[in-house]
């Protein structure tokens, strides 16, 4: 029932962890990262399963903005390393596997 909330938490905080941790040192734009990575696990279990054409990709919509969103917070202050594109892959990676996982379905409209 929980299984796309825990891949997206688990997508965005990896995600947040390489580009976060590749210095050393959490800066607050990480902490801003790892905020929005929260922020998208809560939104996917907000989200519901909906059947229909728009509806059924909500939540792999709200992962991979989040995912996205996680990812500027530490890439754009100071470039894009070789770390934080591995960490964009990660946030790919997190949109895609919330598509795959199955979740329970709303009839909601």
């Amino acid at each position: 029932m929980y299984y796309k909330m825990i891949t997206a938490f688990v997508g965005c905080v990896a995600t947040w962890a390489v580009a976060a941790l590749q210095d050393g040192a959490v800066s607050p734009n990480d902490w801003g990262g790892l905020v929005i990575a929260l922020g998208t696990a809560v939104t996917v279990y907000v989200v519901p399963n909906v059947r229909g054409s728009v509806g059924a990709y909500a939540k792999t919509f709200a992962a991979v903005l989040g995912a996205a969103g996680t990812w500027v917070s530490s890439a754009l202050p100071a470039g894009v390393t070789g770390q934080e594109w591995a960490a964009l892959v990660l946030a790919v990676v997190t949109g895609l596997g919330v598509l795959a996982v199955p979740g329970p379905v709303s009839d909601h409209t």
